[in-house]
């Protein structure tokens, strides 16, 4: 191996002797390696997980970019000479995985800080990747050659996305086999908003590239199909935000080249038909109506507001202004902090992983120093963007425009919108392209250090790149662990879901759990046990030994199980309230401590949510099984002020004043608040099943009725009207209410069983109620979550 000298700020490598072709060959690949990841990402989908997208882009890309990497460290190591990128932007993403690594140790929850299920946008294992990314694309794209490979494979990918798309949720062609995809509410991409984003970036960067690319040829040519179909797509998606964010790249694009080329002809040109587009299709978007709506395609979408994610970040930040709680806790400052008056609305149980944005989601988890961190990154991305598209050269201009104007708007998207990983890594990935356009522009340098020139430095360097290689090699090992076990996880909840086989089940869940030890794996081993105990608990006769060893072996892997979750995510409130409902299972067996254990775990999950009502409506259980009917009231009225529409708490508070007795008190005191807020539905039903309890059934008919004519889909309430319709001998009407509660809930075998009385001229509940108690004196609804 001979010295290679490396021009700093240049496009190259200048021999001064025979390079190694084996090290020369390994970059190749490497860089042929970063080419799949842009083609293959927006169009990349698996069937051997449940989150055929998001987690399988995730793990691509991860395997692929560590893959490179390894070949770029043994090139290293068979050249004798470490290369590496020296620009400030490169420094500002070097600064992001400082402060995400700060952020990690001090972390309340290591585990999720630093990879978790892998499809996340903001762990510490993503930031190093984004960071790998940028600096590969940066040394393995020396020249526009390269480069415009890269931008024609990805607009390659974009017109296939764009055909397969079209074909299934246009023409109801379906092109690819997999069985998740015979949703038309599906796309490749992500959710449709993500897919109008996605081809918003493509149609940016085509829109350069056609307009400043000179030379013709099959490049022109794509990048001109993918302005066309990106622009269909945006206007199929018809995104408010993709529009807004769009044109303003547009007309900055339209700005910078008649200031750059001084000719007034420029003004009357394509990027000005363009413009024009996105405006027309942002003032007309209303009149226009909904292409998806009209195609029968869902795209419901949920986010925090700036206010409530702002409100959620004061707080973190009160707590720990320096280092946050950790990277990718945003999930749980939400479950902690966010605003009671989320709790009003029809998405108040949400769990968002995210706020309005991702980066201010991202930058507020991590305190002072993430926030500090991203500021210098998009500060200096703009900085060395703006001067670059001055300076630049007239030939070098467009994949310089197009990579800049694209991650600039992908970067502008990540601020104002919660975007999944597959749009934060395209957005690290042109980024990376920008800053090897600058090194080829002389706007930074490629340090070049020799290995073998000092002993005592060559053998720390290449110790130090051995080390590398390892970590790359384990990092491969336990990504195909953690993949392998969200294949076993996928295949052991189709086992349970689809075919009931609840060993298999069980045995593809801990196989998955051994693998990756996620609490979402170990919290379904525990429903699993909890199905098994009220099985074996339905009819046994609990006084015999085989009974009783076979009940303490499966409560004893359930509370193992809950625990297991509980040790792997100690901070989701799901995993308290998991191991609360297991002790709380066993109430009614009188098992010493259940009731206390339960009361703990409770606690816990409130302390962890505290404006869910779900906590203090489980403690209430607890304390009503323990006769603490006073303190019961308490929890119930706590439940009811965080949500006031809250029916499962008003419903065992309906319980506990017909056990006190004091159900006419109770009417009463339900009659004035109903005056006083006449359209609360949760009050609505209270007052309506107290009238039930009380047999005043026309009082409770009319209840209902004006309940369900507010909420069509209330299917509590419409199961009471029709109970109350059959009591005055109207099943007609009565069926039809049951009718409307199957559509709603088709698994419901009560609700068939009701059906099926009331059409055999049978009272509702005959065959029902008895043996089991009336629904009204049930300690549950008789509709779970309805």
């Amino acid at each position: 191996m001979n010295d290679t000298i490396f021009v700093q700020g240049g496009q190259g490598e200048i021999a001064s002797g025979q390079v190694d072709s084996s090290a020369s060959g390994l970059r190749v690949i490497g860089q042929w390696i970063l080419l799949a990841v842009a083609f293959l990402l927006p169009v990349w989908a698996l069937p051997f997980t449940s989150s055929p997208f998001a987690l399988n882009k995730a793990y691509l890309a991860f395997v692929l970019v560590i893959i490179a990497a390894i070949l770029w460290l043994v090139s290293t190591v068979k050249e004798g000479r470490l290369h590496f990128v020296s620009h400030p932007i490169s420094l500002a993403v070097a600064g992001l995985v400082v402060a995400n690594g700060i952020g990690l140790v001090f972390s309340k929850i290591r585990a999720v800080s630093f990879f978790h299920t892998g499809a996340e946008v903001g762990t510490f294992g993503a930031i190093l990747l984004y960071a790998l990314i940028i600096m590969l694309a940066s040394l393995f794209f020396p020249d526009e050659r390269r480069i415009g490979r890269w931008f024609n494979l990805l607009f390659l990918s974009s017109v296939i996305l764009f055909v397969i798309q079209f074909f299934w949720s246009g023409l109801g062609v379906r092109l690819l086999p997999f069985s998740f995809f015979a949703d038309k509410n599906i796309n490749l991409i992500g959710s449709w908003n993500v897919f109008g984003i996605f081809f918003g970036f493509t149609g940016i960067a085509a829109l350069a590239l056609f307009t400043l690319n000179r030379n013709g040829g099959i490049s022109r040519k794509l990048a001109l199909v993918t302005l066309v179909l990106s622009l269909v797509a945006m206007a199929f998606v018809n995104f408010s935000l993709v529009w807004w964010v769009f044109a303003v790249f547009t007309g900055v694009f339209l700005v910078y080249r008649f200031v750059a080329e001084r000719d007034t002809r420029l003004l009357i040109s394509l990027p000005l038909f363009i413009l024009l587009i996105a405006l027309l299709f942002l003032f007309i978007r209303g009149a226009m109506g909904d292409v998806l709506t009209s195609l029968n395609i869902s795209n419901v979408e949920v986010r925090p507001s700036w206010g409530s994610t702002l409100q959620v970040a004061k707080s973190t930040l009160k707590q720990d202004l320096l280092v946050g709680t950790g990277p990718q806790t945003f999930l749980y400052n939400w479950l902690q902090h966010h605003p009671v008056t989320v709790n009003q609305t029809p998405f108040w149980s949400a769990r968002f992983e995210q706020g309005v944005g991702t980066i201010p989601s991202l930058a507020f988890s991590t305190g002072l120093l993430g926030i500090l961190s991203w500021l210098i990154f998009l500060a200096f991305f703009l900085w060395f963007g703006l001067k670059a598209a001055v300076s630049a050269a007239t030939e070098a201009r467009s994949y310089l425009l197009a990579s800049f104007l694209g991650s600039a708007y992908l970067w502008t998207i990540t601020i104002v919108y919660a975007v999944p990983f597959v749009i934060m890594f395209l957005a690290f990935f042109s980024t990376g392209i920008f800053v090897a356009l600058l090194l080829m522009n002389r706007q930074g340098k490629q340090v070049t250090i020799p290995l073998l020139q000092n002993a005592a430095v060559g053998f720390v360097s290449a110790l130090a790149v051995l080390f590398f290689i390892i970590l790359g090699f384990a990092s491969l090992y336990f990504l195909s662990r953690a993949y392998i076990g969200a294949e076993f996880f996928a295949r052991g909840l189709d086992a349970f879901n689809t075919s009931g086989d609840v060993a298999r089940a069980e045995s593809l869940l801990d196989r998955a759990r051994r693998l990756d030890n996620q609490d979402t794996y170990s919290r379904a081993l525990t429903e699993i046990k909890l199905v098994q105990l009220r099985q074996i608990a339905q009819g046994a006769d609990f006084s015999s030994d085989a009974f009783r060893v076979q009940f303490q072996n499966l409560l004893g892997l359930a509370i193992q199980n809950a625990n297991a979750a509980k040790d792997a995510n100690p901070l989701d409130p799901q995993n308290w309230l998991l191991l609360g409902r297991v002790y709380e299972s066993v109430l009614p067996l009188g098992i010493g401590g259940a009731d206390e254990f339960a009361q703990r775990s409770y606690e816990q999950s409130a302390q962890l949510a505290p404006s869910d009502p779900g906590a203090p409506l489980a403690l209430a259980r607890v304390l009503l099984a323990r006769g603490d009917r006073a303190g019961a009231r308490t929890e119930l009225e706590k439940a009811t002020t965080l949500k006031s529409d809250y029916a499962p708490a008003q419903f065992l508070l309906s319980q506990v004043a017909a056990q006190e007795g004091n159900i006419q008190e109770a009417v009463r005191r339900t009659e004035s608040t109903a005056l006083l807020a006449p359209n609360d539905i949760g009050v609505l039903f209270q007052l309506g099943l107290l009238y039930y309890q009380s047999n005043n059934i026309t009082a409770s008919q009319q209840v209902f009725e004006r309940l369900v004519a507010q909420s069509p889909d209330y299917s509590n309430a419409r199961y009471f009207l029709g109970l109350a319709y059959d009591r005055q001998g109207r099943t007609a009407d009565a069926i039809g209410q049951f009718e409307r509660i199957e559509e709603l809930n088709p698994n419901n075998t009560e609700v068939k069983q009701i059906l099926d009385n009331l059409r055999r001229g049978r009272a509702a509940l005959a065959g029902i109620s008895p043996p089991a108690p009336s629904p009204e004196q049930r300690p549950a609804l008789p509709v779970p979550g309805q």
